[in-house]
């Protein structure tokens, strides 16, 4: 009896950890590749940009047009938001993860629409938490209304 019970508190912790990464996501850490295909960001498109998670510039909802690969406008969408400089790209948010990956940030999630090829589509979600034990350094990034414009 006291060896199950032994057993069983060792498997809890491995256990707890199963399921974290969300359906159709990628997770990576410590830079370790583990699969995904590439989009191919257009010059031209619009999108709507959350940025929520950590302590930030960056927090809010936001209605974002990049043209010849550049954001030309991103407009807060909600009225008690004042503009932010510096509203990144989709190319640029997944840069951001790579560079996370690269140097070995706890978790990187990057989650494309479920029923989706990466290839056809930009993701839905990007998780960064560079620090297991840090509090508010996280970044998450949801990614809706995508449309190119060219």
């Amino acid at each position: 009896m006291k060896s199950a019970l032994l057993g069983a508190l060792f498997l809890l912790p491995v256990l707890a950890g199963c399921g974290d990464t969300p359906t159709g996501a990628e997770e990576r850490a410590g830079g370790e590749p583990t699969g995904g295909a590439e989009w191919r960001e257009p010059d031209d498109y619009r999108y709507t940009l959350e940025s929520t998670c950590g302590e930030h510039s960056l927090i809010g909802l936001f209605q974002v047009s990049v043209v010849g690969g550049r954001v030309v406008e991103a407009t807060p969408a909600e009225p008690w938001q004042e503009p932010v400089d510096g509203v990144p790209t989709i190319g640029e948010l997944l840069a951001e993860a790579d560079r996370a990956r690269e140097n070995g940030a706890f978790k990187v999630v990057v989650e494309y629409p479920e029923g989706s090829d990466a290839p056809d589509g930009p993701p839905s979600w990007i998780e960064i938490d560079q620090e297991e034990m840090t509090i508010d350094d996280e970044v998450c990034y949801t990614i809706t209304d995508y449309a190119p414009t060219a």
